[in-house]
This record gives C-alpha cells, sequence and structure tokens, in this order.
C-alpha cells in the first residue's frame, strides 16, 4: 500500500486490508494533521476492533504492527522455499519467541480438549499455519454472531472458518459441508450442523449450550443415534480431514498406519500424533462412529487414514513414499 495513500481512501480501504492501513508510513505524518484518526476508525469500523479484543486505548498501531509480522512468520516459517530474505525481516526478539514455541501453535494446543474455546483458538491457529497463503479475506458479523442462538462452539468456528477454502467453496468444504450458519432448521429437538457429501447421513447438536454432545440421523427419519459428548472436539476432527482431502498436494499412501510412520521415520522426517477424535461413520458402518487419527510430518504435511495432504510444494519430497 503506498505511503502516498489518500486519508479518505485509507479509510475506505481499512475494511479489506486492516493491517496495511495500521501500518501505512502515512500515518506518522498524516496523525500530526489529524489526531483523531484512528479514533475515527475505531468509531466507524468498531465491530472489527471489538472482535480482536482491543480498546479504543490501547496501542493499536502497536498491535497492529504485531500481527502483520505474526502473520507474516506463520505465512513463511514451514515454506522452505520462500526467499529467506523475508522470514529475516521479523525483529529478533519476535522471532526468537515464535521459534520457541513453534511446536505450541501447531502441535500442542490441539490437547486443550476441557476448554471448548481454547481449543477452537488453537484450531485456527494450526489452520493458519497448515493453509498458510491460502488463506483468504473473511469478514463475518461478529455481532450477529453473538447473538445467534446456537452452541458456543459454532459460533467460535464461524467466527475464523470462512478464511480456509476447500475444492467446492467455503467453509472448508471439499468432502462433507458444514450447513449454513442462518440455517435455524430444528429436527426432533436438535439442531443439524454437518451433512456428509452424499446426503447419506447429518450431524445434529443442542439448540444452545456451551459443549453439547453429537448426534446421527442416517436418513433423517428416524430417532438420533449419539456420536460423542464434545461439539467442540467433535467439530477439530471434522476441520482436520477436510483440511487433509482439501490440500493443494495430497495422496493416499496406503491403509496400513504403522507402515507409513515406519517410512516416514526412516527418512528421518518429523512426525507426531496431533489429534485423535471421533468421527460420523456411514450407514454402512455396523455403528455410528469411529476413531479418527492425524499425524503432523515436519509442522506441514498432514496424515490421515492413509491419506497425506499438504499446501507446501517442497513438502512433496514425502509423496515419493
Amino acid at each position: 500500500m503506498s505511503p502516498n495513500t489518500p486519508p479518505n481512501l485509507l479509510t475506505d480501504l481499512f475494511i479489506r486490508f486492516p493491517l496495511q492501513v495500521l501500518t501505512n508510513p502515512i500515518l506518522d505524518l498524516l496523525l500530526f494533521e489529524q489526531p483523531q484518526f484512528i479514533n475515527k476508525l475505531f468509531d466507524t469500523y468498531s465491530h472489527y476492533f471489538s472482535g480482536q479484543g482491543l480498546k479504543k486505548t490501547d496501542d493499536i498501531r502497536g498491535w497492529a504492527r504485531e500481527q502483520k509480522e505474526k502473520n507474516l512468520y506463520f505465512n513463511t516459517v514451514n515454506n522452505h522455499v520462500f526467499p529467506g530474505f523475508i522470514i529475516d525481516k521479523i525483529s529478533g526478539k519476535y522471532r526468537h519467541s515464535i521459534m520457541q514455541n513453534l511446536g505450541k501453535y501447531s502441535r500442542l494446543p490441539l490437547n486443550t480438549k476441557n476448554n471448548p474455546r481454547e481449543l477452537m483458538e488453537s484450531l485456527d491457529l494450526f489452520l493458519s499455519s497448515f493453509f498458510g497463503e491460502r488463506q483468504v479475506e473473511y469478514k463475518p458479523n461478529l455481532e450477529a454472531l453473538a447473538a445467534r442462538k446456537i452452541p458456543l462452539p459454532l459460533k467460535y468456528l464461524y467466527s475464523f472458518i470462512g478464511k480456509y477454502p476447500g475444492e467446492h467453496g467455503d467453509y472448508l468444504y471439499t468432502q462433507d459441508s458444514l450447513l449454513n450458519i442462518s440455517t435455524d432448521e430444528v429436527i426432533l429437538g436438535k439442531r443439524p450442523f454437518l451433512g456428509e457429501n452424499q446426503g447419506v447421513w447429518h450431524c445434529a447438536t443442542e439448540v444452545e449450550g456451551n459443549d453439547p454432545p453429537v448426534w446421527i440421523d442416517p436418513d433423517r427419519d428416524t430417532a438420533w443415534e449419539y456420536v460423542c459428548d464434545s461439539l467442540a472436539e467433535f467439530l477439530v476432527t471434522y476441520c482436520l480431514r477436510e483440511a487433509v482431502v482439501g490440500s493443494l498436494y495430497h495422496l493416499h499412501l496406503g491403509n496400513n498406519i504403522e507402515e507409513i510412520i515406519s517410512t516416514v521415520k526412516q527418512k528421518d522426517l518429523e512426525i507426531t500424533l496431533l489429534w485423535q477424535g471421533i468421527y460420523a461413520c456411514d450407514i454402512n458402518w455396523q455403528q455410528r462412529y469411529a476413531l479418527n487419527s492425524f499425524y503432523l510430518v515436519e509442522d506441514s504435511i498432514l496424515i490421515w487414514n492413509g491419506w497425506c495432504g499438504t499446501n507446501y510444494k517442497n513438502a512433496e519430497r514425502l509423496f515419493s513414499y
């Protein structure tokens, strides 16, 4: 964004490029002439600032610089073909802090199963790292979302999930699909929120709640059958499945996960168990749910059910398996 951008245009551009506006070099001079410029931005786009947890008295420009630096780091740190001089622009203090905690952002937070909000926030951080530059602009109406009578994990999820596209459009949709957030349908006392890609089954939860259970209905005419006791954990499993099958580069490596893990280790690549969670099964299975396991390789490659997926071209070295 040019430092010669007029102030009125900066205001108009803020809704699309908030961090770029707040870090534009012209602000140093502009604030001498219009010291209330940032306050006016805050009043005009209060929903954005409140959604970021910011108050008018906060150091908003400092926050914007840190966020821009953080986004730059996470969009490049796992991309080994990205020019090194870009990564070097990260400040030493912040770079050291992120390097110390990189594992925390990519793996460990998904163990926070006791707090649905922290789990959803951690999922967002992981997906941000996994999708990298594939992320798209997503500006939900946070005030309207907060007012919706839906379970809290769905509110948290819909606040960020639109940043991550799938093959068939928004909300990660490649295989199974989240229902539209505006849907108010209630069937037999439960709120449907997810549909299988061929319409074989639908999953539902309570109309409201902090972290209610999940049920499945194979044909939408029979009673709901129990799947698991945590909507938040179910949503993490769903998102990781969609992240794998919707990756830019993916390949089926076989059905023997032990053999796959052994081969990865033989290549001197780091592999860790990222997540295990319950997901629905189709009508041909004897049970309505099964445990899904996800493995993370080199902080950029996801393996699930024999499928390997990544959004980083350099990670294709694993595909020679």
